[in-house]
């Protein structure tokens, strides 16, 4: 029983771990979108209203991609969660079986 609940830590930390990285690709990705439109702006490649738009397409991409990260993180927090409760189903049944 104690190493199914060090898998469930372990898991725990491999979503974590995976919840960490994505976030960090997110920020860098967010950081060098507003730097390039930044960028076209101040060379008058686009306008100010263009600018505006697409600093707003930015966001809204943003907030999806971390909105999709914390279903995925929830998702894969329980799938973990019922593969213990199964592992230690399974233990149970097994010692009982002895």
């Amino acid at each position: 029983m104690s190493d199914a609940d060090s898998q469930e830590t372990e898991r725990y930390f491999e979503v974590l771990g995976l919840s960490n990285d994505w976030y960090l690709k997110q920020l860098n990705q967010g950081n060098n979108l507003d730097s390039f439109i930044e960028e076209l702006f101040i060379k008058d490649l686009i306008t100010k209203e263009q600018e505006n738009y697409l600093q707003e397409k930015d966001k809204a991409m943003d907030n999806f991609v971390g909105k999709s990260l914390d279903e995925l993180e929830k998702d894969l927090n329980d799938l973990s969660v019922k593969t213990l409760e199964q592992t230690k189903k399974t233990i149970e049944k097994n010692i009982k079986q002895m």
